[in-house]
């Protein structure tokens, strides 16, 4: 009826965080200058600070990032879109885009109140020059006081998630992957880089597009890789070879001098072991446990899982996963080895792995969960 005023109904508790997240959102976006270029922003001191409200704030997902923290990546040029890419024991990766070409990037922020910042950035910068198709390209790195920045090309999904989604998955398919990752490898090692963590989290798909992720983090070049580093984690070290589980287990308070470029191809055996069956050589939820099982390489390949798969598959697995580093072949060998050369020979029979490698996927994500939790 005209004329009537009606009352409005009270909002509900969700509708107003909404409305709150929203007046938050408004409030950065004014605050960062609502896309003004970096010259406006010299003549704005207002455009330096981030208001209370807006701290820790993002439409999207509750970005972690902190006032100071959006306000550097602000300050770079790039602005925090809050999706989040990925999480990993130094920080959270979030979906951002470059302010004056709009380039979708990922945008990580590395605290480095634990870590050796000038050795981080003094990585970053190294890494800057590296040009591999297997490699995201760093665009940007910059730091504050407290903290290292970096912007990197978005790298798709990891590894085991996107084969688990394919209808088939097969032998020959494992080989053309697996290629990707030893070239990419091999590129690191010809330019006297270890990459020390080639967990299958760290390969990432685009399809059968493969991306090496996190080179020159986690550890340092010069082949020391800390059993403190893998408790402070909480991650089952699957991806460790048995030169390094040995070492940590002799004395866990010292670092072990064993990750040498063979550990690598150990970490890539790993990695196509669980391809081509659904689940890793060893495993265990216990860190200790499992490091004693890798150092005697206590793996198998007779059971009912590899009833299937080509001889020459286990050959080419048996010889990276080779106990002894000396006798392991090198990123080189193997992407010369007939099981790559002659990958169209490979059977193409389905592997059928999906299910238990979902299953594996599923208890990862569930433990990353809890430790989130435990944080």
């Amino acid at each position: 009826m005209r004329g009537v005023a009606h009352k409005a109904s009270p909002l509900t508790m969700a509708a107003r965080r909404r409305l709150a997240a929203c007046r938050r959102w408004c409030l950065l976006l004014l605050a960062m200058g609502c896309g003004a270029s970096k010259a406006d922003h010299a003549h704005h001191p207002e455009a330096d600070t981030l208001p209370a409200e807006a701290q820790r704030f993002d439409p999207t997902t509750q970005c972690s990032y902190t006032e100071d923290e959006l306000l550097a990546c602000h300050k770079a040029g790039y602005t925090v879109q809050g999706k989040l890419e990925r999480r990993d024991s130094f920080s959270e990766v979030y979906e951002g885009f470059h302010d004056t070409t709009g380039r979708v990037v990922a945008l990580r922020c590395v605290p480095c109140v634990q870590y050796d910042k000038s050795k981080i950035m003094n990585d970053l910068r190294e890494l800057l020059v590296l040009r591999h198709p297997t490699m995201p390209l760093i665009w940007d790195v910059w730091d504050t006081e407290d903290s290292v920045f970096y912007a990197q090309d978005v790298a798709g999904a990891e590894i085991l998630e996107v084969v688990s989604q394919w209808e088939e998955f097969t032998e020959k398919d494992s080989a053309i992957l697996v290629q990707q990752i030893l070239e990419g490898i091999n590129y690191l090692h010809v330019h006297g880089i270890v990459h020390q963590d080639l967990r299958p989290r760290n390969i990432r798909c685009d399809g059968k597009k493969v991306f090496i992720t996190e080179t020159g983090m986690q550890t340092i070049k010069d082949g020391r890789l800390s059993y403190r580093y893998l408790v402070k984690t909480k991650i089952p070290p699957i991806h460790v070879p048995p030169e390094v589980a040995k070492d940590v287990l002799v004395d866990r308070s010292q670092d072990s001098k064993s990750f040498t470029s063979k550990g690598d191809i150990w970490s890539v055996g790993v990695i196509l072991y669980t391809l081509l069956c659904g689940n890793p050589p060893m495993w265990s939820e216990n860190s200790v446990v499992l490091l004693q099982r890798i150092s005697k390489a206590e793996y198998d390949l007779t059971n009912n899982l590899w009833s299937k798969i080509s001889s020459k598959s286990k050959t080419f697995l048996q010889q990276m996963l080779t106990e002894d580093p000396e006798k392991r072949p090198s990123a080189v060998d193997c992407i010369s080895h007939n099981w790559i050369q002659c990958r169209d020979d490979l059977p193409t029979v389905p592997l059928h792995i999906s299910l238990t490698l979902t299953d594996f996927i599923a208890q990862q994500k569930g433990r990353r969960v809890r430790e989130a939790r435990m944080r």
